[in-house]
């Protein structure tokens, strides 16, 4: 990985862990450009309603990482993976980047795969259900598994309506 790709990857990795930061967390680069991790002590004990005698002085000591994907991987990996799950993947490109989120996808095989997943399993039609298309469907056929409600058992629309209009002309 040349110089250029590896600042690429930083910056991607800097934009999510912005993203994933939390209100009493404060991420920076010191004067040695390490990357340092802290807790603001008073936003962290009024947002999480506790007492400073309930809490460990050593939370609140700085951490310092060599970079932002060390950081990352330390402190955000297992959070950004519940979120790829739980947030849309058009609005999780929106708000980070689409460069930025296939940037660290692409270099975490756990991140990538929970990714293909998610991307593949759309709710086309709004409805609250993940609509799973079929590759063999064609334009006369069942498209989604929302549109089975509409056919029940007939294999297309088109046979549904048949089967409509005869079953109207028998009566």
């Amino acid at each position: 990985m040349n110089n250029n790709d590896e600042n690429i990857l930083e910056l991607a990795y800097k934009t999510v862990c912005e993203f994933e930061q939390s209100n009493y967390e404060e991420i920076f680069k010191d004067e040695n450009n390490q990357v340092v991790y802290q807790l603001n002590k008073s936003m962290f004990l009024e947002l999480e309603n506790l007492n400073e005698n309930e809490v460990d002085e050593k939370m609140f000591e700085p951490l310092k990482y060599p970079s932002y994907r060390k950081l990352f991987n330390a402190k955000y990996s297992d959070i950004f993976r519940r979120n790829i799950r739980a947030i849309k993947p058009e609005l999780l490109k929106n708000e980070i980047g689409e460069s930025n989120l296939l940037e660290v996808i692409k270099s975490d095989e756990k991140l990538h795969q929970r990714f293909l997943a998610n991307s593949k399993e759309l709710d086309l039609d709004n409805d609250g259900v993940v609509d799973r298309i079929d590759i063999d469907d064609n334009r006369n056929a069942v498209q989604n598994v929302a549109d089975l409600n509409i056919v029940g058992n007939d294999t297309s629309k088109e046979v549904s309506r048949g089967n409509k209009k005869r079953d109207e002309l028998e009566l």
